[in-house]
């Protein structure tokens, strides 16, 4: 108890006897403290009957600088009857009785604002205790409850700490419990992918990782975000959880995109009958239809001539004046038709390529 305050303790007088009992006086005894006082003291020649009781309190208002270990004080009751109760003394013609009890001094309850993380994989923190070392200066054992008791969900959580002594006297106090999330979350990126191109400026790649929090509300992204476009070529990716706390982690992957080599869905050669053999070399032009869904402007030439019965020699047989235009002599060979077989190769600016034939006949 601090000095200062103020403590009372309820002690009841009561006849247990059949007759009247008369209380000629209420006092404390001779060894009490100047600290101590009775109130609602009652009147001489108080009479009892049977069952009957009254109640005296003991006051205990210590002065500033009072220092005491156990305090007690002795309350003496003087009676008209010559028993009493077994500690009742016969003092000439009266009885006194000694009244003894410890007065309830209040326990000294000590309050702590805590900030705890929360439990493993749990949003909530199940022990939080405000206590900061709670006492009894009477040196009695006491209690302490907080209220409410947990498990404490995140955030802030107002918390009365109440502790009782032996003796029923109890104090409180107030604080708060804040309970802190610093656990990272998990995050697993999707394995690296390898995509097709849609157009000339790559292809969109979705990506879906996947995360665990303790708490909920946990986002994920990545960088470059999901459903983007990604160029040709291998991109790095950084996926990152991040929770309500702020708490993040991040994983890595990729994304290749590669080519698709351009179609060709027809090479004509005009003419494709040169004219009868005159040992002259007719000009041809190479007619080609192609489509290329990842570039609007693939190149297609001439990659080749052979014939029929072999390889055609350039300088002699053929010439190419142009990327889809050669000539070709118009003979025989030995006496049989001959047929050159021209090949095209369109080509796109990614790197893909695609080859188809044609035929030109040179009569005998």
């Amino acid at each position: 108890m601090e000095a200062g305050q103020t403590a009372e303790k309820d002690l009841v007088i009561q006849n247990t006897a059949g007759g009247d009992l008369n209380i000629l006086n209420v006092r404390l005894g001779p060894t009490a403290s100047s600290y101590y006082s009775l109130l609602n003291v009652p009147p001489g020649a108080a009479t009892l009957h049977p069952s009957e009781s009254l109640t005296v309190q003991v006051q205990l208002a210590p002065t500033a600088g009072a220092s005491f270990g156990h305090p007690a004080a002795t309350v003496l009751v003087d009676t008209d009857q010559t028993t009493f109760n077994t500690t009742t003394k016969v003092v000439g013609s009266e009885n006194t009785t000694n009244v003894t009890g410890i007065v309830g001094v209040n326990p000294v309850a000590k309050c702590q604002n805590v900030a705890v993380n929360t439990d493993v994989n749990l949003c909530t923190t199940a022990v939080a205790s405000a206590n900061n070392g709670s006492t009894d200066p009477d040196g009695e054992s006491i209690t302490v409850t907080q209220s409410p008791g947990g498990p404490y969900t995140l955030g802030v959580t107002p918390v009365t700490l109440v502790v009782n002594d032996s003796e029923g006297v109890n104090a409180s106090c107030q604080s708060t419990v804040t309970v802190q999330d610093h656990q990272l979350p998990t995050i697993s990126c999707p394995a690296p992918q390898t995509i097709l191109c849609t157009s000339a400026s790559g292809a969109a790649a979705n990506l879906h990782p996947t995360v665990f929090d303790n708490c909920p509300a946990v986002t994920a992204s990545c960088l470059p975000p999901s459903g983007s476009t990604f160029g040709f070529g291998t991109t790095s990716v950084t996926c990152t959880a991040t929770d309500a706390s702020g708490n993040s982690s991040n994983c890595p992957t990729s994304v290749t995109v590669v080519d698709v080599p351009p179609v060709i869905s027809s090479v004509v050669a005009s003419p494709n009958v040169l004219r009868p053999p005159n040992k002259k070399l007719d000009p041809v032009t190479i007619l080609v239809k192609d489509t290329d869904v990842c570039d609007p402007n693939p190149v297609c030439s001439i990659s080749g001539v052979a014939t029929n019965s072999g390889p055609a020699i350039a300088g002699t047989d053929y010439v190419i004046t142009g990327p889809l235009n050669l000539k070709l002599r118009a003979a025989g060979n030995g006496g049989h038709a001959l047929t050159y077989i021209v090949s095209v190769t369109c080509a796109d600016h990614h790197g893909g390529s695609t080859t188809a034939q044609t035929t030109v006949q040179a009569p005998l």
